[in-house]
């Protein structure tokens, strides 16, 4: 069965304090730990099928969403994460693109 390919972006926030630690994990494993404020893209081959994309902020205050993507076999998507100030977490469903 060929692989998936999948890439997690999330643009650099147009202000946000410092000091914000961001964690991301794709099925439980972690593909970036870093400042909220950097932003951050990776890209990995997977096996087709269901993904558990997981975001952690810590804020003073830990915020966590998950979502479900589901990846085609042989196909590149990309997945763009996006925060929302108002609710201060994740959107509960990222932008996704398969090219």
């Amino acid at each position: 069965m060929a692989e998936s390919r999948v890439t997690l972006r999330f643009e650099k926030p147009s202000f946000m304090l410092p000091g914000s630690n961001l964690v991301v994990t794709l099925d439980g494993q972690q593909v970036f730990c870093g400042d909220f404020t950097t932003g951050f893209e990776t890209t990995l081959d997977v096996p087709p099928g269901a993904h558990l994309v997981t975001t952690q902020i810590q804020l003073g205050i830990v915020r966590n969403r998950t979502v479900e993507v589901t990846l085609e076999a042989g196909r590149h998507t990309v997945i763009i994460l996006q925060y929302s100030r108002f609710w201060g977490n994740f959107t509960k469903k990222p932008q996704v693109f398969v090219e």
